[in-house]
């Protein structure tokens, strides 16, 4: 999501200063924010010799249909007032104020790790990931999940030998349970709260009813981001991110496999060993071959000897993985039946319906199993239009429904639309998907090309 703009983080500036002016003489205060977010401000302020970080939230969070949820939520994170776990940010108060919300915290003026992952000695990793540890347990103490651990929500002190983890907005307790208050898994409807580039992909796409075995996953997965940034000296899906295509970013969650390679072999081989099991897309042989507890710093036993117990690990990820891989193949095949027969029975479609004025040509060349290309001319007018059907990538076997989307493109730009999903497992095909591929395409034309004899 977008930052906040500017006339927004000014009016909650005069917000902010409203509030103070209320609260109490002696507070001082410097409108240029420190942070601006997605849905929230942070502010500076000080009275006599103290320092805090304001927050205030965006007012359209508490209002409107969705503003029971968010209510929910503050309730949550009120209970972390006064806190004791060291490497969370400390919570002074927080308060519903004019249509918004206001955190006052410990101010904290230190770099985020995102900002400072190039500079990080080998010799502190272990001694952070020890203190992330703590955080995360902690708040599994207090039946709590923080939901969206990632580089921009940890700072990391100048000597990096502390951090502090902060941005509690989607924090949610660890259960199960359906129809919940706070907007999330009510019914067959589950949002997604986080940031998609640190999330697994059980999380992002909601394929796993909530349960204690999925937010555990989530922690796992999370804390192998973390350490994965920090050896690798840069993001996760870095350049999915940088792509600026959020559906590439999607696909690289569910399907790349993140491999810390040669920066592993010379900055703590342990931890990065971890880490890749902690990457693996399976949430459920991740819970199996992964604890939270591996991360830590190992008491009992030497270093060698620990690595050789997370080598075994990955030796049983490896037999689980060709397995996963013969069925993505099986599915593949299977599948790509299905694909052939939507797109032919579509160009047939155009042919039938428009023979003497349109002509449709599949250019095989440019086309792969997930995305097949066709033009469509316009002899008369001298007009071609490009389309495309693309199909989701066809990576994992627990899922059972893929997306049919038909693209335009027209220069640099790219117009998508989903027009319907196929079933990966049932000999059935969604007859429907060739029709609406079909109207879509009348539809571009109609509204891009000037032609009454569609």
């Amino acid at each position: 999501m977008p930052e906040l703009d500017s006339a927004t983080v000014d009016k909650l500036a005069d917000t902010a200063e409203m509030f103070l002016a209320d609260w109490g003489e002696g507070f001082s205060f410097r409108r240029k924010p420190i942070g601006v977010g997605a849905t929230a401000a942070v502010f500076e302020v000080s009275k006599k010799k103290a320092k805090y970080a304001l927050k205030i939230y965006s007012e359209r969070l508490y209002t409107g249909e969705k503003s029971t949820a968010q209510l929910h939520r503050t309730k949550l994170q009120e209970k972390l007032i006064g806190h004791d776990c060291k490497s969370l940010v400390t919570i002074q108060s927080i308060q519903l104020y004019k249509s918004s919300c206001i955190c006052l915290m410990e101010y904290l003026p230190w770099d985020t790790l995102k900002k400072c992952l190039a500079k990080i000695p080998e010799d502190k990793i272990q001694i952070l990931v020890d203190q992330l540890i703590d955080v995360i347990d902690y708040l599994k103490s207090v039946n709590l999940i923080h939901r969206d651990i990632k580089p921009e929500n940890i700072l990391i002190s100048p000597d990096f030998c502390s951090l502090k983890v902060v941005d509690i907005g989607v924090v949610r307790e660890i259960s199960g349970a359906e129809d919940r208050i706070d907007g999330t898994d009510t019914g067959k409807l589950r949002p997604f709260l986080a940031t998609a580039q640190y999330s697994p992909p059980e999380y992002l796409f909601r394929t796993f009813e909530p349960s204690e075995d999925l937010w555990n996953a989530v922690n796992i997965y999370q804390i192998g981001a973390i350490v994965h940034d920090m050896i690798v000296q840069k993001p996760l899906f870095d350049e999915e991110v940088h792509s600026g295509n959020r559906y590439k970013l999607a696909l690289a969650v569910l399907r790349s496999k993140p491999v810390l390679g040669a920066a592993a072999k010379s900055r703590e081989s342990r931890l990065a060993a971890i880490a890749e099991l902690a990457l693996i897309k399976d949430p459920v042989l991740r819970n199996d071959l992964v604890k939270i507890s591996d991360f830590r710093t190992p008491k009992s036993e030497r270093a060698s000897e620990a690595l050789a117990g997370i080598l075994g690990k990955i030796s049983i990820n490896a037999k689980h993985q060709s397995k996963l891989n013969e069925l993505i193949e099986e599915k593949e095949r299977y599948c790509s039946q299905k694909i052939e027969t939507i797109v032919a029975a579509t160009i047939a479609s155009i042919h039938s319906n428009f023979e003497h004025s349109l002509k449709c040509n599949r250019q095989k060349s440019k086309s792969t199993l997930h995305r097949q290309v066709f033009q469509i001319k316009l002899p008369a007018r001298q007009i071609k239009e490009s389309f495309f059907l693309e199909f989701d990538e066809i990576v994992d076997p627990t899922l059972d429904e893929i997306n049919v989307i038909l693209g335009r493109e027209h220069g640099s730009t790219t117009i998508t639309k989903i027009v319907g999903t196929m079933s990966s497992e049932s000999d059935l095909l969604e007859p429907g998907i060739m029709t609406h591929a079909f109207e879509a395409i009348c539809e571009q034309l109609k509204a891009n090309i000037d032609y009454n004899g569609l």
